[in-house]
């Protein structure tokens, strides 16, 4: 139990005994008397809500779960038992949320946030140290924290004393193909993202869009403003530096090319330092060292796209 509700649990809730609620998340379990199946995913559009309740299977029909569990379209997470055997965790392929575990003897924990595992590490990891002091960081198992590991898209972790992770094969490299005469390629960029986009029912009016100015998050957005115009607001960080007159210039244009909802919550990161009074850090709170040095003033600006009422926060191409 320790390690479902490590896997499932949503990073400091107000009730660790609850399973975290979203409209566009679901968990779901199965078993056949022998194996147990749990699975926590991304919602997909114009499917019902699963049932959260232990499904009975009979053998053959969780090999059929198990293996449709594998194809599913969106973000997932399985977490496998079974008698003499390790626990297995295994990531789905569309990667848009970290999981970080950790053991503590003879149980495995986990969180979306590295810092819940910190008093699980045994030390600084001075490769990733390195790699995070010269911002070259590297998608991989290895964390800032010995003894604190990432669950990669595809990878299984093995649980049975001892932690260890398996990968998928290598992908394949392919070199980039000429351009055929009259392709339409803005054409075939806007439908991509209209597929990837309408996987997930997020076009709701609890949805908000973290509109920054910049390529990635602009290019979503508009597009999401132009085919369901006055539906979202819209929320960003507003940076210090050469570049704060661009970004409010950039996202006025934005706002004023298409229709967005109101509020536009802008959250300026100057008046919130990484060492303000009040903030984690100087409270001495745990903080993934990923998250620096613009945790605070991110923090303020989660805070107030909750009170605005938003459920779920769209981000650009490089985002989540």
């Amino acid at each position: 139990m320790d390690l479902v509700r490590g896997v499932l649990r949503h990073p400091r809730p107000a009730q660790p005994d609850r399973i975290f609620d979203h409209p566009l998340v679901e968990h779901l379990a199965a078993t056949d008397g022998h194996r147990t199946l749990i699975m926590v995913r991304e919602r997909v559009a114009d499917r019902l809500t699963c049932d959260p309740e232990v499904r009975p299977l009979t053998p053959a029909e969780y090999d059929q779960a198990r293996e449709a569990a594998t194809r599913w379209p969106t973000d997932v997470v399985l977490v496998e038992t079974e008698p003499e055997r390790p626990v297995r965790v295994t990531a789905g392929a569309a990667r848009t949320t970290p999981l970080y575990l950790a053991t503590d003897g003879p149980t495995l924990v986990g969180s979306w946030d590295m810092a819940d595992l910190r008093e699980h590490a045994t030390g600084i990891n001075p490769r990733e140290a390195a790699r995070l002091l010269i911002y070259r960081p590297r998608y991989s198992t290895d964390t800032l924290f010995r003894g604190v590991h990432r669950l990669t898209e595809r990878a299984t972790a093995h649980f049975g004393g001892s932690l260890w992770t398996s990968y998928p094969d290598p992908a394949l490299h392919r070199t980039p193909r000429d351009l055929a005469p009259g392709a339409d390629v803005v054409g075939a960029f806007v439908e991509t993202m209209d597929t990837a986009m309408d996987r997930r029912p997020w076009a709701e009016e609890s949805t908000l869009f973290h509109l920054t100015g910049g390529f990635d998050s602009g290019t979503v957005a508009t597009r999401a403003a132009e085919r369901h115009p006055g539906l979202f607001p819209t929320a960003t960080l507003l940076i210090g530096g050469t570049g704060r007159e661009q970004q409010i210039r950039r996202r006025a244009e934005m706002r004023d090319r298409v229709k967005f909802a109101d509020p536009d919550i802008v959250i300026d990161a100057m008046k919130h330092p990484p060492l303000a009074p009040g903030c984690r850090w100087v409270r001495g709170d745990l903080i993934s060292p990923t998250e620096d040095p613009l945790h605070n003033p991110f923090a303020q600006m989660a805070r107030a796209v909750a009170e605005a009422g938003a459920r779920t926060v769209v981000t650009g191409l490089g985002g989540r």
